[in-house]
C-alpha cells in the first residue's frame, strides 16, 4: 500500500531520501496516488486554520466576555455531536452567526486536514488495527459503508453527503469517501468544505429563524429542541439500520433455500 520511505514512484525510476517531498502513496483502496509533499501542504494548512480559529475565539472571549468567553462549550459540542446541535445551542446562548461561522467551519476544516493525510498515508493499518483511537476507525468504518451509495453520484452525491447533517457526513468521512470513490484529492477537498459550510449557513439562517419561534411558544422545549432532535435522528438511523439488516438477513435466509432446494431436485434426477 505504501512505497518504502525516502522511495517514490516517478515512471520506472525510484528516488532516494532526498526526493521525499516527491514521495508518493498507492493505495488500491483510494485507487490513486498522493504526494508526500501534498500531505505536508494539507496538514500545515489544519494548523495554520487551527491557530487562526483559536485566536479568533480567544480574542472573542477576551472582549466580550458575555457569552464567547463559554465558547469552549461549542467546540465541545462539535466534537461530540456534531454541526446541528452546535448551530442551534449557539443562536439560543446568544453567539453571533459569523462566530458560529467561524468556529463551526474553522474547527471541522482543519481538524479534517490535519487527520486525513495520517489516514492516507497508512489507510490500511488505520481501517483494521484495534489499537487505533476509535474515532479514527469509526471514520473509516462510516466512509466504507458510504462507499458504494454515492460511486455512481461523484462530486455532486458528496456535496449532498456532507451538506445534509446528519451522523456520520462530516468533512472527514466526507473526505475519505471521496477519495474512495475515485474522486482526485483536488476535487474532494473543496467540495467537502463548500458543503460543510454551505450547510453551517443553512442551519445559521434556519435556527435563528427557528429558536424565537420555539421560545415564544414553551421555552423548556426550545431549550432542548436540538437534543431532542438529535435524539431522533439518532433513533431513526438506528431503526433503519436494523430493519435493513433483518431484511438482508431474510433475503440471505430465502435463498438459502432456495438453493438448497435446486440442490435436492438435482440430485434426485
Amino acid at each position: 500500500m505504501q512505497l518504502a520511505k525516502g522511495q517514490f514512484s516517478s515512471g520506472n525510476s525510484i528516488g532516494t531520501e532526498e526526493d521525499e517531498s516527491r514521495l508518493q502513496y498507492k493505495n488500491t483502496a483510494f485507487g490513486g496516488l498522493v504526494t508526500e509533499a501534498g500531505l505536508r501542504r494539507m496538514s500545515q494548512a489544519g494548523y495554520a486554520i487551527l491557530g487562526v480559529w483559536a485566536i479568533t475565539l480567544v480574542s472573542y472571549g477576551l472582549l466580550w466576555p458575555e457569552p464567547y468567553a463559554h465558547g469552549w462549550w461549542l467546540v465541545l459540542e462539535l466534537l461530540a455531536v456534531g454541526r446541528t446541535v452546535c448551530a442551534y445551542e449557539g443562536i439560543r446562548l446568544g453567539f453571533s452567526n459569523l462566530y458560529i461561522l467561524i468556529q463551526g467551519g474553522a474547527q471541522d476544516i482543519g481538524i479534517c486536514l490535519i487527520i486525513f493525510p495520517w489516514i492516507a498515508r497508512f489507510y490500511e493499518r488505520v481501517a483494521r488495527d484495534r489499537a487505533i483511537d476509535r474515532i479514527l476507525r469509526s471514520a473509516i468504518r462510516a466512509a466504507e459503508r458510504h462507499r458504494e451509495q454515492l460511486q455512481k453520484f461523484g462530486a455532486v452525491g458528496l456535496f449532498f453527503f456532507v451538506f445534509f447533517p446528519v451522523s456520520g457526513t462530516g468533512t472527514l468521512v466526507g473526505s475519505i469517501v471521496g477519495y474512495l470513490i475515485g474522486i482526485p484529492i483536488r476535487l474532494v477537498l473543496p467540495v467537502v468544505i463548500v458543503a460543510h459550510l454551505s450547510s453551517l449557513v443553512f442551519l445559521l439562517v434556519f435556527f435563528d429563524w427557528l429558536e424565537p419561534v420555539l421560545r415564544s411558544v414553551n421555552s423548556g422545549f426550545a431549550q432542548y429542541f436540538a437534543w431532542i432532535l438529535l435524539f431522533v435522528v439518532l433513533l431513526s438511523g438506528w431503526l433503519y439500520r436494523t430493519v435493513k439488516s433483518r431484511f438482508a438477513r431474510r433475503d440471505g435466509t430465502v435463498n438459502t433455500i432456495q438453493t438448497l432446494t435446486e440442490s435436492d431436485l438435482t440430485a434426485e434426477e
